[in-house]
């Protein structure tokens, strides 16, 4: 069984959640955020925007902690996956020897909707297969909060 182990992300903070992480680790981390005020619910109200954005940030994050890859950009609709990685000391071409990285957020569901979408991420990204690298799987569900980070080997 992997280790576990605990890791906090801080910014200014009020709000504490443990997030369970399963896949290529397994640990919780815990979560701080500030009180939503009314303002940034109206800006987020569309529920289906906001999972898509909180799942990215936080799969940007996890990629970061798990990986230390940052995001190098995002990438162009159709390609089977959401974002280019890399590391910042890497300094050969944009896109050589770089990761990939689909996101999807799940604003309410179980462990069994988790491993379902996680599933058809892996094979959504087979549409980009042929760039020869391998493509990371973050699935971020909120209600539990819970989250699967899986990488397809190239």
């Amino acid at each position: 069984m992997p280790r576990q182990r605990q890791y906090v992300f801080r910014w200014p903070i009020t709000l504490e959640s443990p997030l369970e992480i399963e896949g290529d680790a397994s640990e919780t981390i815990v979560l701080e955020w500030s009180e939503v005020n009314d303002q940034q619910r109206r800006t987020h109200a569309d529920l289906q925007d906001a999972t898509e954005f909180g799942a990215s940030g936080l799969a940007i994050l996890l990629t970061n902690h798990l990986t230390g890859q940052i995001v190098l950009s995002r990438a162009k609709k159709g390609t089977g996956f959401d974002y280019w990685l890399g590391h910042e000391t890497e300094s050969d071409g944009l896109f050589q020897h770089k990761t990939r990285l689909e996101v999807s957020g799940i604003l309410k569901g179980d462990r069994v909707t988790v491993n379902q979408r996680v599933r058809l991420k892996l094979a959504q990204t087979s549409i980009s297969d042929q760039t020869g690298l391998r493509a990371h799987v973050a699935v971020v569900e909120f209600g539990l909060p819970f989250a699967k980070f899986v990488t397809k080997q190239k």
